[in-house]
């Protein structure tokens, strides 16, 4: 099952329409209905939306919860966290949730690494433009090249052992030097990265120019 989670106003159109339900992030429900992506869920505490367009929102025939602006919740984690109790097994692509304020942007990032969503971190990909974040749990993870991001960088969440394969500048276990490694490329297909426990946050990347 795939589900879209439109976090706010994004840049980017989804390839296909194939979402089996799409729950939407405050004033990202605009962005949906304005796009064709009729909501099945809207959450938020709705501090961006217009009074007209929260109308909008309410008429749409949407399930509707209104959150409190005063909380320990990001509205995107309350959206996730309804996202898998409905649809445990999902494929989850959240749009919207990269750009703008840089807190909110590492919050976003960082949140399939919390402990209230690990298990379903695998199924996470946040999506614009220039990125795809895709996260890895430990083991062997086998990554698949997408054209059109060129490179491919790692951010460790508490991964030890960590190694990659496969890649322009492969990297061994003992060998590890840093928590974050950018501007990595494919040489084939494929790569393989290995780690013994943590997550890895996979970032797929291109130039403003696409290349």
């Amino acid at each position: 099952m795939k589900i879209l989670v439109v976090a706010g106003l994004t840049d980017v159109q989804p390839k296909d329409n194939d979402f089996e339900a799409v729950v939407a992030v405050d004033a990202g429900a605009i962005w949906a209905l304005d796009h064709d992506f009729q909501p099945d869920i809207v959450v938020g505490d709705f501090d961006s939306v217009s009074d007209e367009e929260m109308i909008r929102i309410v008429e749409s025939g949407a399930e509707v919860h209104k959150l409190t602006p005063i909380k320990d919740e990001t509205d995107l984690e309350v959206a996730l966290f309804l996202t898998f109790e409905n649809y445990p097994d999902a494929k989850v692509t959240v749009i919207g949730a990269l750009g703008g304020r840089l807190d909110h942007e590492l919050t976003n990032i960082y949140l399939p690494t919390t402990k209230k969503f690990q298990q379903f971190a695998r199924q996470i990909t946040l999506e614009n433009l220039q990125n795809t974040v895709k996260y890895l749990q430990a083991g062997e993870n086998k990554l698949d090249r997408i054209t059109e991001k060129k490179y491919i960088g790692f951010m460790k969440v508490g991964a030890e052992n960590f190694s990659i394969e496969n890649a322009k500048y492969p990297l061994k276990a003992e060998d590890n030097f840093a928590n974050i490694y950018a501007s990595n490329e494919f040489i084939s297909d494929n790569m393989t990265v290995k780690f013994s426990s943590g997550c890895v946050i996979v970032i797929y990347s291109c130039d403003v120019n696409g290349k």
